[in-house]
């Protein structure tokens, strides 16, 4: 009897941790993608102004308990036209590092589609209790930047649903 019991504590304490969900596909109108997102994302979009012109960034994020997971496009301000799309995504990759305020833990040259450039970063993100992650991709298809990333707890970072969800994207 203890072994049944001890069976079903293994086993309980092996699922504790999983995150069921209902995975949709997403695609937003003019977005020219597609994704599975793992519940409806909220529209975050917003226009700033910056020394290039204003900037839309459309974005859409959903978050749970768990967890958040986001795809987020602009269009190349005009200012940047004229630089290599390689030079935009690697100063791109280093703001996003800036601005999760934590530690990189890995980066990597990417491509969507066996076609379109991308950058990857695995980073630390400093909120909440501090074992947080964020997995991030960038890719440039022609004059638009595309960006998918997770923030989960950063055991879960390369977990079976984070990789279902950043190998989703495509674009149309």
């Amino acid at each position: 009897m203890k072994l049944k019991w001890a069976a079903i504590a293994a086993i309980l304490a092996l699922t504790a941790g999983c995150h069921k969900t209902d995975w949709q596909t997403f695609s937003p109108e003019g977005g020219k993608f597609s994704i599975l997102m793992p519940g409806t994302p909220l529209d975050k979009s917003h226009t700033r102004k910056t020394p290039a012109g204003d900037i839309t960034s459309h974005l859409y994020i959903y978050t749970d308990d768990h967890g958040t997971y986001a795809v987020s496009y602009l269009d190349r301000p005009a200012a940047t036209q004229g630089d290599a799309p390689e030079e935009w995504l690697n100063r791109m990759r280093d703001a996003e590092i800036a601005q999760s305020g934590g530690k990189l833990l890995a980066t990597a040259e990417i491509k969507l589609a066996n076609t379109w450039p991308g950058r990857e970063i695995r980073v630390t993100v400093k909120q909440g209790d501090g074992k947080q992650a964020m997995r991030d991709r960038l890719y440039v298809v022609n004059d638009r930047l595309y960006q998918v990333m997770a923030v989960l707890p950063e055991d879960e970072i390369s977990s079976p649903d984070t990789d279902k969800f950043m190998e989703s994207f495509k674009v149309q």
